[in-house]
This record gives C-alpha cells, structure tokens and sequence, in this order.
C-alpha cells in the first residue's frame, strides 16, 4: 500500500532563479523508509517542508494515505496540523524544562499519555532515563527522544531532514541501525533526507537521489551504487572510474580492478577471455548526462606516459602507479592506463588494493603492474 504520494511537484521562490523543485514524483510504501539524497541546495528539505505544509507548492499535489493534502489547481492547502505528519529536526527541538518522558509525551491527549510514553520509552530504549533532563543525556539518546515524540501522536508519515549532522560518525554508525529497527517495528514509513551517502546506505530501503531540484533515479542502495543511470549518481555514491568506448560510457568501481599475480591468473577462468564483462545499468527516472570525465585528479594525469608490459591477452592491461596511499586496510592507487580496446589515449584510473599476496611495498609510483577487471565490472550508463 503507498502511504505518500507526491505527483508532479515544484517550486519557484523567484523568476529570477531556477525552481527549487522541478516536477518531483515519489511515491513511499506502508512501512518503507525511503531517502532523498543529493548535494545541498538539491531540493530535499523544500520537498520535505512542503508535505509537511510549511510551503505550498506551485505545481503538482501531494497524497498522504489517500487524502489529498496538497494541491496547486484547483488550490487546496491543509495546515501542518491537520496532516498526520511526525517530523525530526537537526537540532532535536527538545524542550530544556521538560524531562525525556515530558518530552516524549507532550502533545498526547492526557488519558494516554502515560501509557503511550512507557511503550515509546521502552521502544527507544530510554526506560531508565525517563526522569533526565535534555542536558543530562547524550546527543544519540537525545535524537532518540525526538524521535519517540515523533512518534508518540501516531502519525500517518514521518519526516526526518538532516536529523543527524551534528552527530559524529562513530555515533551515527551505532544510531542509524537503531533508527532503521525502530522505524520498521512500528511499521510508520519514513522519508529521510541526508546529504550523506553513508547515512542513507544504512537506514533506507529505498533512495530516491536529487540534483538540481529533480530526481535522477530511485531504487535500493546496490542498484544505485551498482547500477548508476549516469555520471553524476556513480560519483556521489562513491568513487568512480569513466572509460569512453564506442560511443558509450562505461563506470568501473575501484574495487572492480586488481592485480594480476600468477596464482589468479591461473586460478581466474575470466583471465582468457576475449572480453571483460559489461553488464548494463537499470533504468532511472531521468536521464543527466554531464559528459564523460575522470575521477578526481585523473583528468590531469590522463596524458601521463605510456609504461608497464603491454598486455598479455585482451582481458588484462597494464598500467603505471601515478600515486600511492596507505589507508591502512588497503592501499590507494591513481595509474594511468592502457586498454588495447579503450583507444590510443592512456586513461587515468583509481584502484585499491587489499591483496596481501602483492607485497605493498613493491607497489611504488613510477612502477608497472599488469592489471584485470573483475567479471561484469563495466557498467554501461544511460
């Protein structure tokens, strides 16, 4: 069952400036917690104050379990309060005079209160500090008390927008799956809006990314990192290579390279092939097509010298480390490249290498290496 539906939404603050919502579509399931992600300035949080009734929109409607809320022709505009909608801010908004269970139960009608405030209490975990004051918590139990005030009216949706900024990442790591339990035991569906990447891989089922005031493309977060629409969504959901080939573009992940030593070559049925594999993307509400580029500071190197062995089959290449960075778990490397099948110009690439058979130390800037991709690593955007 869909709980909101928002068809064909926007809105302009000035005709001077783009609109901040440009024709937006979602649609979030019974019990589904859904993410809108995208660079600041997307359109999140405008989506957000707009089904929460803070804006009205210029165009389009909003459906909030089969009730229309909002509506631009003919107009219809209900009040934030009459919409059924839980919100959690950045800053908790919790009252400072008020204990964690007075903040939990205010807005509940008297006769449940008490109830009501010992079952959110337990959900959230807070039993044993229900009598604490707001300073006398920590920030990740104070975002769980926002929450359960959220909650606490039993509203049809709950919004969170940026809920987690001010929190470190080690806290977020522990909150987030908490959130994520917390959510989906009640069975409320939640729209969450984060510019962070890593917070929307731990709590969404499904995210919806942003640029511009549109959406780009929804789905899960293995389709989004593993199947990209485009440039710009590969590269916000992590770091990114681009290979140009026959009119088309292709995204390789850094982990989808490795280098080639005797035992995986051996090992590897997928070293004698003719082809590495391509598998392509699946498919995204808007194409955004930025062009082709290279990944952080690839562009620069790009033309760098051809060097390393030529490669011993159509299925491996060489390439030549450009830089070198320990990150503890894995080494980073920027090689400039050559593929047989990717054209005369060398192409400027980013691995990392977990490997512990490679001796790191013999992975210097200025050494060859001969390199494979992993089965099914190029992806075809668009």
């Amino acid at each position: 069952m869909i709980s909101l539906e928002v068809n064909g939404l926007s809105k302009r603050f000035s005709l001077r400036t783009p609109p901040a919502v440009n024709q937006v579509s979602i649609r979030v399931n019974e019990g589904e917690i859904h993410a809108l992600t995208g660079e600041s300035g997307s359109g999140k949080s405008t989506i957000l104050r707009m089904i929460a009734g803070f804006e009205v929109p210029d165009e389009g409607e909003i459906v909030l379990k089969g009730k229309t809320v909002s509506r631009a022709r003919p107009p219809l505009h209900l009040v934030p309060e009459k919409r059924s909608v839980g919100m959690v801010f950045q800053d908790n908004a919790l009252f400072p005079h008020l204990t964690v269970a007075g903040n939990i139960g205010y807005g509940v009608s008297s006769d449940l209160r008490r109830q009501r405030v010992e079952e959110l209490l337990e959900l959230v975990h807070l039993t044993p500090y229900a009598r604490r004051y707001p300073h006398e918590i920590s920030g990740g139990q104070a975002q769980r008390v926002a929450l359960a005030r959220a909650l606490a009216p039993g509203p049809d949706i709950l919004l969170m927008d940026e809920a987690f900024n001010s929190l470190d990442r080690r806290l977020k790591m522990h909150l987030l799956p908490e959130i994520r339990r917390i959510i989906h035991s009640v069975g409320i569906p939640l729209l969450f809006v984060s510019h962070d990447r890593n917070e929307v891989f731990d709590i969404a089922d499904r995210i919806s990314i942003m640029h511009e005031g549109r959406i780009l493309q929804t789905g899960t977060p293995s389709q989004l990192y593993g199947e990209p629409v485009d440039c710009y969504t590969a590269e916000f959901f992590g770091d990114a290579n681009f290979i140009r080939r026959e009119g088309a573009t292709y995204l390789i992940r850094p982990e989808q390279l490795r280098i080639c030593t005797p035992e995986s070559k051996k090992d590897d049925p997928g070293a004698e092939r003719d082809e590495p594999g391509v598998k392509q993307a699946g498919p995204g509400i808007e194409k955004h097509d930025p062009g082709v580029k290279q990944a952080g500071p690839g562009q620069k190197r790009a033309s760098a010298s051809r060097g390393g062995r030529q490669p011993a089959d159509s299925a491996s290449f060489s390439g030549r480390i450009l830089e070198r960075h320990y990150r503890g778990d894995h080494l980073e490397l920027w090689l400039s490249c050559s593929h047989p099948e990717w054209g005369p110009e060398n192409t400027a690439m980013k691995m990392r290498v977990q490997d512990h058979r490679i001796p790191w130390e013999s992975l210097t800037e200025g050494s060859s290496v001969l390199l494979k991709l992993e089965p099914g690593a190029m992806v075809k955007l668009g």
